[in-house]
């Protein structure tokens, strides 16, 4: 599966994987996200997540301020993996 490209203006983005493995991609770069991983995403940082785990990844989302539905917004195009220099952390 996929989550396709998109960023949330207003709210940074903790997420810890729970199982599975795949990519999680953000501004400039992509990194494997395996079991145990903890990635931030800031404030209107575009990313994606790609599924490679056969049964599908959970994951822990934290949202600060809290969650508002209106603050996601999808991004048309490609991967965001070329698109400037990367502000996300992984664990």
């Amino acid at each position: 599966g996929f989550v396709p490209t998109r960023l949330h203006r207003g709210r940074d983005l903790f997420f810890i994987a729970l199982n599975g493995e795949g990519r999680f991609g953000a501004a400039s770069s992509g990194h494997v996200l395996k079991t145990g991983s903890l990635v931030f995403v800031p404030a209107g940082v575009t990313y994606y997540y790609e599924n490679f785990d056969k049964i599908g990844t959970r994951a822990l989302a934290l949202v600060g301020p809290g969650w508002d539905p209106k603050d996601v917004h999808l991004v048309a195009g490609p991967k965001p993996e070329r698109a400037g220099e990367s502000k996300v952390q992984i664990e």
